[in-house]
């Protein structure tokens, strides 16, 4: 019964981080996207 618990919360664990690290990873790529593509559009 633990085993499961904890391999669950393991799990859980693992996946709240990747999915945050992944989510991190996409909004700063976004940001970076959307910053060069204004830099480029303001420059003359």
């Amino acid at each position: 019964m633990s085993g499961s618990v904890s391999g669950f919360f393991d799990d859980s664990m693992s996946g709240l981080v990747s999915g945050l690290v992944s989510g991190f990873v996409s909004g700063l790529a976004s940001a970076l996207v959307s910053g060069s593509v204004s830099g480029f559009s303001t420059t003359p």
